[in-house]
Parts: C-alpha cells; structure tokens; sequence
C-alpha cells in the first residue's frame, strides 16, 4: 500500500560503505533516514557510530547517536520496528550507564515535515510507487515533478533539501530516473545541485526486492565537488548472499540538462561512450519521429474481432514485431484478436495508411535486443487500406516527405548491437518509451552513405556491423 520495499541487509551494507567513501565519518556525520521503514539503515549506522567511538563511554556513544542520527516514518508500525532494531543495538550500552534508550525515530509524513535541520547524509530506500498529483505536492515539488509522479522522485527531491551544503544522498531506488521522460526535471535539479560519486547497477530484477520486477540501484550523489565523473558498478548477490562487484568505467553526467543520462552497465559500453562523445545525429535530424500506436485497445473492445469483417483493418500487435526483424500479423497472446472494425468517421485517427518501422515499447534487459523492431510493409498496407496499431508498440514515421534516409535503412541501424548497447547504458527501465528513442545517439548523418552502400553489397551482418560502428568513431575495441 504504501510503496515499502524492505533492504537486504548486504545491500544497506554497500551502501553504507559507498556514503563512507563519499566523505562521510560515522564519528563525526549528522544522518537522516527521511523513511527508515522497518529500521534496515538505521541499526546498520548505529554500529558503524559505535564501531568509530569505540574508545568513548557508553554514555557519550548514547548521547551521541541521540544527537547525530534521526528516522522519519509514516507508518507507525513500521517506525516502532525501527526503533526497536536501533533499542537493542544500543542495549548493552544503556544497561551499562543506566541511560535511557534515545528516541529517534518521528512518526511522521516525512514529505509533509518542515526542514528544520539539514544533515551531512541523507540515506534510506524510498518507496516507490505513483502517486497521483494534488495540488499540494504540485505546488510544494514544482520543481522536479513532470507528468506522472513516483513517490521516490519526491524523495529525493526531499533528501536534496535535507542536504547541508557538503552533504551526502545515498538512496536505493529504481533506476528510471536516470532516462524516464516523468524524471527529466528530477534530472534537471539533481545536475544543477550536486554531483554523482558511484551508482551500483544491482544486476538481478528477481530475488533482491520482493515483488520489485524493476531495475534497481544504489546511488550517491554530493553536493560542493562539482566534477559531474563517477564510477560505474554492476552489483550481484550470490547463492551464499555474498556481494560481487564488477566494474562497468566510470563516465560523467551533463550538466544543467534534463536529458536521458548516458551511464555504462559494462566496460565495452564505457568504451563506446568515450568514442562517440558528440560524434552522433538524433532521429528528428534523419527526418523520422516517434509516437506509440494510437489504439488503446481495452477502450474498444467491441470492436476488435476474431476475423475479417466490412469496415475492418487489421489489427498490429506488439507480437507482430518477429524477434528476428520480420513483419508477421499473428495475435496469438490472450484477449488479442487480428481484425479491428471501423464503425464511423470518429475511427479514422486511429488509420495508419502509411509504411513505417514498429517497435516494441517493453522488452527486457535479458532479451539478446532490447530494440526490437520491424518495418511495416508497404504492401501490407496497401492491401487493407490501411491498418490500427495497437499502443504496446512505438510508430517511427517520416516527419514528412523526404528522410534522409529509408526505412530500411534506419531499421539495419536500429538492430544493430552497437545501438542496442548505447540504448541499454541510457534506458532505465523495461520501457522502449518514444522519448528515449528520440534522444538515442545513432550514427552521423555525413556518414549514412557508407551504411547505405554496405546494405546495397549485401555485406555479412559481421560486416555491417563493423561499418556502423566504424561510422560513429572509428575501429572499436572489443572488450573480452
């Protein structure tokens, strides 16, 4: 209900290390979790105090965390269970100098709270879920939110707040802030105001959260050293829940832009990043546009059909996209149907009566593409006068008369593994959303004719690939 995640124990430890590496002394450091949930941040920092002051008394250690850590948290049963973890972490010390147990976690709407005091780190696992907008969180966070809201956006629009002018943000989140449409204002304030020290990709989306089926990862951000570079660290938990890291390079983030962060999940993209640097063109500069096919199809369910009736079109599916880059019109997932009837002039919106390439608006990171994608044939459409695309699948369409390049052409580019690894270090989530595509870096436009002409030779895939690649910046180094 309320969007709460609880943290495996090995991850907070991560985390905590990464705030530590930041600049953070747990003898010296003020630390707020502004939702510490069922307690997974706060117990592990009182350890950390204790381990650091581990020459003073009992007394001063209770004294000390009363004065340097503080939880907040909405939901009460949830903040007890916080408070308790921090009671018997602080037991032995409390029997040994008669001091009562310091009460440091607030029930409360932490969103809602007033900033009296900011910390030297801000740290915790947010909920995440979308909320939906009033008036009062438009008005208070006007100046991250974009469409849509999550909750964990507002948190971090909060822990930014709650920062001291050195201060720490150290959050486990899903990682679609970092290419999300929804996110770019979130984007926007987080370059204007700090800077990213790590961001650790937790490689597995099943096993690690409980009924969390999207990316997650562990990033840190600080406000004063302005640098904008940071690494780059893929995460895994093994079968023995130990933690394995794997370094993915480092990159650096623009600043004072809204745009999709470009952010390496592997060696082999930190190298393509380096290369292309500015060395691309946009989709709207090949002369194509984006936008997710018109037909929501739950709205107009009396009007799909299982077969060809007057008045119908067929009916394009996401499953009509071929994993190998063919066109086939199937309907073969449930409530899928291939027809679709128009019943007046009110439908014809939803016509498409011209050649495009169609792409798959979810996939997976797992899946060996995540761009998958097809060309609409022109004989196909022709043929029916037409058709209605379904709105589980993305249209790239000429923006008029004359791309600088054909279909054919853009879709080779589109499935090539070069492309599909720099839309991988750039989307953050199982969405292939319009947006993302549009900010994609595809290969110059000064150099399409070489594209073009290793098509019209009939190269080996191999050997396409190679001239992509080529196009953007030279020979490219494959890593092991």
């Amino acid at each position: 209900k309320n969007g709460i995640y609880f943290t495996p124990p090995i991850l907070t430890s991560r985390l905590l290390d990464n705030a530590e590496q930041a600049g953070i002394s747990w003898a010296e450091s003020t630390i707020i979790d502004p939702a510490c949930g069922g307690g997974a941040f706060l117990a592990p920092v009182v350890l950390r105090i204790k381990e650091a002051l581990n020459d003073s008394s009992p007394t001063d250690i209770i004294q000390h965390v009363k004065n340097h850590l503080s939880g907040q948290e909405i939901d009460p049963f949830s903040a007890w269970l916080s408070q308790v973890f921090v009671d018997i972490t602080l037991l032995e010390e409390c029997i040994q100098s008669s001091v009562d147990l310091p009460k440091i976690v607030c029930v409360t709407d932490s969103l809602k709270e007033p900033i009296t005091q900011t910390y030297d780190l801000v740290i915790g696992n947010p909920p995440y879920s979308k909320i939906k907008l009033t008036a009062e969180i438009k008005e208070q966070f006007s100046r991250s939110i974009y469409g849509h809201v999550n909750l964990y956006g507002l948190f971090t629009d909060k822990g930014l707040s709650l920062m001291n002018d050195n201060g720490v943000l150290a959050y486990v989140t899903p990682t679609s802030f970092l290419a999300g449409r929804y996110f770019k204002n979130l984007r926007l304030m987080l370059s204007n105001e700090v800077s990213p020290v790590c961001m650790d990709f937790i490689e597995a989306r099943t096993g690690v959260f409980e009924s969390v089926m999207q990316e997650t990862l562990l990033a840190v951000f600080r406000k004063g050293n302005m640098t904008n570079h940071a690494i780059s660290t893929g995460v895994t938990i093994d079968e023995n829940n130990a933690l394995i890291t794997v370094n993915n390079g480092s990159f650096t983030l623009p600043k004072n832009e809204s745009k999709p962060w470009k952010i390496p999940r592997s060696i082999r993209q930190e190298q393509l990043l380096q290369l292309i640097r500015d060395n691309y063109s946009l989709l709207k500069e090949y002369g194509y546009t984006v936008s997710t096919g018109p037909l929501v199809w739950n709205r107009y369910k009396t009007q799909i059909k299982a077969r060809k009736l007057k008045n119908t079109l067929p009916l394009i599916w996401s499953e009509c996209v071929q994993p190998n880059g063919t066109f086939e019109h199937k309907s073969d997932r449930k409530n899928h149907l291939p027809w679709f009837q128009i019943n007046s002039e009110k439908d014809q919106w939803l016509v498409i009566d011209k050649p495009c390439l169609l792409l798959q608006r979810t996939t997976a990171k797992e899946q060996y593409s995540r761009l998958n994608i097809t060309e609409l044939p022109r004989s196909f459409v022709q043929k029916h006068n037409g058709v209605v695309i379904e709105n589980h699948l993305n249209m790239i369409r000429p923006i008029d008369n004359k791309p600088a390049l054909s279909l054919k052409t853009l879709k080779v580019i589109l499935m090539s593994k070069v492309v599909d690894e720099l839309f991988r270090a750039m989307n953050g989530s199982v969405a292939v959303s319009a947006y993302e595509i549009e900010a994609l870096p595809l290969p110059p436009l000064h150099k399409i004719d070489t594209i073009e002409q290793s098509i019209a030779s009939n190269d080996s895939i191999d050997a396409l690939e190679r001239v992509i690649e080529d196009a953007y910046c030279g020979q490219i180094t494959k890593a092991a």
